[in-house]
This record gives structure tokens, sequence and C-alpha cells, in this order.
């Protein structure tokens, strides 16, 4: 896979991180995306649906899919289901996590892809995520591209825009 000039994304790494008891709307999305793989072969990637209901396991696995990347020169395309508001996201357990603690995990996993880092957060105010991401003092960016609502939004509106994206 080196020396693509094209950007290709190698895997869908769905991130979920809603309580228990609410809609599970990246569960769906899993299920969604797997079953048009098996009817028609429309997503011909692997996808990965991921629990990380607390801040130390969602540390651990945005640190195993850098590893992964740096290893197999895979570029992952993350989507991350959780509550979020401007400043960040909450966790199943009610950990709340600033979009700014997540910035060097981020850019640890963009260099791996080599600025090829797209993510999906699928979290009220998602999109605010990228104040925390773009440090234009020290000239590297966190990812290419975050796509997220700019508004605190319902779950059923995500899952229709997630099966349109």
């Amino acid at each position: 896979m080196k020396g693509r000039s094209a950007y290709r994304v190698g895997t869908i790494e769905i991130i979920d991180s809603i309580p228990e008891g609410e809609s599970q709307t990246a569960r769906r999305l899993y299920e969604h995306v797997k079953d048009l793989q098996y009817h028609n072969d429309v997503v011909p990637l692997p996808v990965t649906l991921h629990r990380a209901a607390t801040s130390a396991r969602l540390r651990v696995l945005l640190s195993q899919l850098a590893d992964h990347a740096e290893k197999n020169d895979s570029w992952p395309l993350l989507h991350i289901e959780s509550h979020g508001d401007t400043e960040g996201i909450q966790l199943a357990n009610g950990d709340y996590v600033r979009w700014a603690d997540l910035q060097p995990l981020f850019l640890r996993l963009n260099k791996a892809t080599r600025n090829h880092l797209v993510i999906v957060a699928a979290a009220c105010f998602g999109f605010y995520g990228i104040r925390a991401m773009l440090d234009p003092f020290a000239g590297v960016a966190s990812l290419r591209m975050l796509i997220g609502p700019t508004k605190k939004t319902m779950s059923g509106n995500l899952e229709d825009a997630m099966r349109a994206f």
C-alpha cells in the first residue's frame, strides 16, 4: 500500500460509547454496513465494532488502532458514537473526555496514516472537536477531516445521516 497517491480507506472502525438502555445507533450502523457487504458487496472494507465505555478503554483502543496503522499502512475511517458537547464527549460509563485530550491520540493516528485520518463524530456538537484538532502553532494537523453535527441532535437523525453517508 505504500506509495499510494489517492486516498483510500482501508477499514471502518466503529467506536460505540452509548450507555446501555439508550438507542444503540452504532450497533445498527455496524449491522447495516455488514448487510450491505453480504448482499451486494457495496462496502468491501473490513468493518469492526468496538465498545469503549470508559476513557481508559478509548485511549487503549486509539493506541491499538495507531499501532495497527503504523505496522500495516492502513487508513481507518473512525466513527465515534457517544454523547457530546462543544468541549468534549461523554462515554457510556459517564467519563468525560475533552476534545483537547483526544488531540494527541488522533495526532499519532494521523501521522501513522500520513495525514489521511477521517473521523465521524456521531455526537451532539461533534463538529466542535475540530477546534482542538488543529494546532496552527505546531504546524501539524491531528486529522484530515472531521464530520459531525454542529448542534444538539437526536439519535434518529444521526442514524439516518450515517446510513446515507
